[in-house]
């Protein structure tokens, strides 16, 4: 091969490899800006539901307190709700990086919370799928439950007179 012959083979390869470089950039930037329009829209229904949670416990820190309860409840209702208000309002102005970079941050300081928190979602899933999955596979052990002839059970009859005591 002579030298002009292998210096076009050089142009050629670098013209290869600058049209798959800017091919693999076109295609990163398309999956990274359809992610992002994921995460937003699932980031905005998280956010709408953590408003909605906080609105309920606000709402039962009202009652609670119109009913004269517990000042220790209202108290625990209204920190819980100021809690999720402001991770509400934390998740709502950030973009996925910035939320990944917090856990991160997080995962750094407090190891302890991360696998703490880990290990109550574990187990609240685990006992999800245990009394959801018991429901539909055993008819037998709901059936073996007392019931009366409307099919409720003794302790629905117990908490309906508390309440009607109460309302009187």
């Amino acid at each position: 091969m002579n030298e002009q012959t292998q210096q076009e083979m050089r142009e050629k390869a670098q013209e290869v490899r600058q049209k798959v470089n800017q091919k693999t950039h076109q295609v990163a930037d398309k999956a990274k800006r359809k992610a992002g329009e994921a995460f937003d829209g699932q980031k905005s229904r998280a956010v709408g539901e953590l408003d909605h949670l906080a609105s309920a416990l606000r709402q039962t820190s009202d009652n609670l307190r119109q009913q004269g309860g517990s000042s220790i409840a209202v108290d625990i209702t209204e920190r819980l709700a100021s809690g999720l208000e402001r991770v509400s309002d934390r998740i709502e102005g950030k973009q996925l990086e910035e939320i990944f970079r917090d856990i991160e941050n997080l995962a750094r300081r407090n190891p302890a919370v991360v696998y703490g928190t880990a290990a109550v979602i574990g187990f609240l899933a685990i006992r999800f799928f245990k009394s959801s999955g018991r429901d539909a596979a055993s008819p037998v052990r709901r059936s073996a439950r007392p019931t009366d002839v409307a099919g409720r059970t003794p302790m629905v009859d117990y908490a309906e007179e508390v309440s009607d005591e109460r309302r009187s």
